[in-house]
């Protein structure tokens, strides 16, 4: 219930064009890409995603430990062929 609600709420705040959560113990990363973090350098993407997180679903934040990993379209599209070319040896 504690995701679902910080689901909804960073899908209202960001309008992520991909959303995805990896579990582990008692944390979560949060993978987030979003046109609004085009300008924005990546301290300041994890900053906002931190504070909306904070102020709008702080339950989540009591329960686990989050790690935010924030990406524009492009740079989310270079990780993932790096990560494929990586894997093609």
């Amino acid at each position: 219930m504690v995701v679902e609600h910080m689901t909804t709420v960073l899908i209202q705040d960001f309008n992520p064009l991909f959303l995805a959560y990896d579990y582990f113990d008692d944390n979560i990363n949060i993978i987030i890409t979003s046109n609004c973090f085009i300008n924005q350098p990546m301290h300041e993407r994890i900053r906002s995603v931190y504070k909306c997180i904070q102020e709008k679903s702080p339950n989540v934040l009591e329960s686990y430990h989050v790690f935010v990993h924030s990406f524009t379209e492009d740079e989310l599209t270079e990780v993932l062929e790096h990560n494929k070319e990586g894997t093609d040896e």
